[in-house]
């Protein structure tokens, strides 16, 4: 039982009037959104005072001013959030109508809302893209407008500045019937067509070209997706390729989406996204019953990039000689490679001996890695590998002394004792300096850092 769990349980033993008394404490003690959902709580079997409620509450954030930073947007979405749960909950089931003209007033206020918080983890334009979906499914179970449910989705696709509305014609289906859908393609491939005919220095075919994709979404249509993609990009880059090639297995069309993984993908930048396209093509092979294929592809993506997880995806496909053969195999790539994902599949294939002759020769590489890549290292390295942690945790002293990150100085602090207490082991530190030496260079470097030393003690 987990601990929510346990606390219902808990709970529901107590007396009634004990859980009255206790929650009557609490309103207008601690924080308004605790009143807000006391109230709600209480009029969750009244529809007419829980509309008039949350009709209130859009109306707040329609007219707010407020700016919430980085820290205080959670607590704004929570409102958003419990509002939309109150909607969706207690007043859809009993009066669509109400509920969609709720969810029509709060989408109103989504640019009020986005505007004035920093919403950088997107939580705040996740919930309004909730009531989006939400909306879809308010919209199905009211009568349609004289003009039907088409215009209204088509409007609210062309105004979608702030991403809100970018589930709607994705998932226009819940609303719309077929022929409608199709209607909609028509409509948004001519527009395309048309734009791109005219050669326009500008990027409103970006517009046609999405909602097309929404639609082509909506109706799980491939050829039409492809269109939406190859009439812009006659040759798609690696991002379409790989978009593509992922519609097509979503539509359970795992034949069709070979045409965009056989081939390399053209590979720009520090990443070799064909490791990507062997992972889906082992993916549609395996959904074909082609084993040999799916073997195939699943080596040559461990030979691109033979990491731990790539040669444990394979291992199981193959006979007991073969897996041994592949495992050397990436273990002799691996030495080819950088030194923190040598490291890394040495340690993980508990190769403790050859892995920490690489720490040591590779010292200064591993030095210039990230802490979050050299933490992750330490945290997989055996106690017993005594020289490997100590070369790791010199790299992660050095990283902040160096950089005088005082704020890290007791993580710092906490190193410098681990590797005193290492050196108590007595290990044989060639070719690596002694911890005496190690330590009194310290000191000379960063004897001013007046912070740190008393840490350490």
């Amino acid at each position: 039982m987990n601990e929510e769990n346990q606390l219902a349980a808990g709970l529901a033993e107590l007396k009634k009037d004990a859980l009255v008394e206790f929650i009557a404490s609490l309103y207008g003690e601690f924080d308004t959104r605790i009143d807000q959902r006391i109230e709600r709580l209480l009029l969750s079997e009244d529809s007419e005072a829980l509309v008039d409620l949350s009709r209130q509450q859009i109306e707040n954030l329609k007219r707010g001013r407020t700016f919430y930073d980085y820290y205080e947007t959670d607590a704004f979405g929570d409102e958003i959030q419990q509002l939309l749960a109150e909607i969706e909950h207690h007043i859809l089931p009993n009066s669509p109508e109400r509920a969609l003209a709720l969810l029509d007033a709060l989408l109103d206020t989504a640019a009020n809302s986005l505007e004035r918080c920093d919403d950088s983890d997107g939580y705040v334009g996740g919930l309004y893209q909730q009531a989006c979906l939400l909306w879809l499914q308010a919209a199905k179970r009211c009568p349609a407008p004289s003009g039907g449910w088409l215009e209204r989705v088509k409007d609210m696709a062309e105004n979608n500045d702030y991403a809100v509305f970018d589930p709607l014609l994705p998932n226009a289906h819940l609303l719309l019937s077929q022929e409608e859908l199709r209607q909609l393609a028509f409509f948004y491939e001519t527009g395309l067509r048309k734009t791109l005919a005219q050669h326009a220095n500008d990027s409103r075919y970006l517009s046609w070209k999405v909602n097309l994709q929404g639609v082509a979404e909506a109706l799980k249509d491939t050829e039409l997706y492809r269109r939406s993609i190859v009439l812009v990009s006659p040759q798609p880059n690696q991002m379409q390729l790989d978009s593509l090639a992922r519609f097509y297995m979503l539509c359970d069309d795992y034949k069709g989406a070979l045409q965009w993984l056989t081939e390399p993908w053209p590979t720009t930048g520090w990443r070799d996204s064909n490791c990507e396209r062997l992972t889906l093509l082992a993916q549609c092979y395996e959904a074909l019953n082609q084993p040999q294929q799916q073997r195939d592809a699943l080596r040559a993506r461990l030979e691109l990039s033979p990491t731990y997880e790539n040669l444990q995806s394979l291992l199981p496909l193959v006979a007991k000689d073969e897996a041994e053969r592949l495992r050397q195999m990436a273990i002799d790539l691996a030495m080819q490679k950088d030194s923190a994902a040598k490291l890394e599949l040495l340690l993980k294939l508990e190769e403790f001996d050859l892995a920490q002759q690489s720490a040591v020769a590779d010292r200064e590489e591993l030095a210039q890695c990230h802490y979050m890549t050299l933490s992750h290292l330490l945290g997989i390295t055996p106690a017993n590998s005594v020289l490997l942690r100590v070369v790791l945790q010199r790299c992660l002293l050095d990283d902040i002394l160096n950089r005088g990150k005082s704020q890290a100085y007791r993580y710092a602090a906490d190193y410098l004792k681990a590797l005193r207490k290492l050196d108590e082991q007595k290990p044989e530190y060639d070719p690596l300096i002694s911890h005496l030496l190690y330590e009194q260079q310290l000191r000379q470097q960063h004897g001013r850092k007046r912070s740190f030393w008393p840490l350490v003690g």
